[in-house]
């Protein structure tokens, strides 16, 4: 006998007597296992203490508990149901839309990820441009106080200097 057919016969003794063909499997078993023994005689005992106990009282309302108790459980089922049927109404279920749901939360962090880099370059760039002007010394007021004048330089037209032209190109004979 194996170890899963006598551990079925165990359960079997604990549900009802065993028939006499049972029982001479079980001893021949336990004969050739004595380690198992003695599990053997705490299951049977337990058994016939549990056969002692007096069963438990039913109460008088006991149908109207279980009758609400299943009242309960399929409200709970109910509400359940509808809070997660929003998300199937909109179609959210299917493969498709949870693969384009997907991807547009890839594509906003990339977006995301992407501005946050040039914002942290541009810090970058602003931080060494600020160690240069400090470590030559063009931080001084001084430096920009005829800036506007300078800059304006190039927005006033020139005139053209005909004579330079001239030298430059000069005129060909016909």
């Amino acid at each position: 006998m194996t170890d899963q057919e006598f551990n079925q016969l165990r359960e079997a003794s604990w549900q009802r007597p065993l028939d006499p063909a049972e029982d001479a499997r079980a001893r021949a078993h336990l004969a050739a296992n004595p380690g198992a023994q003695q599990d053997w005689e705490l299951d049977t005992e337990l058994t016939q203490l549990l056969a002692q106990v007096p069963d438990a009282p039913v109460p008088s309302n006991f149908t109207h508990q279980v009758l609400a108790a299943v009242d309960r459980d399929a409200r709970l089922a109910a509400s359940e149901a509808s809070a997660t049927a929003w998300w199937r109404r909109w179609g959210l279920g299917r493969p498709l839309v949870r693969l384009a749901g997907g991807m547009a939360v890839v594509l906003a962090l990339t977006i995301t990820g992407y501005h946050h880099q040039q914002n942290r370059q541009q810090e970058q760039l602003t931080e060494a441009l600020l160690r240069v002007t400090h470590a030559h010394g063009l931080s001084q007021p001084s430096l920009f106080q005829d800036f506007e004048a300078i800059q304006r330089l190039g927005q006033v037209p020139q005139p053209a200097d005909e004579e330079l032209w001239l030298v430059l190109n000069p005129p060909q004979p016909r």
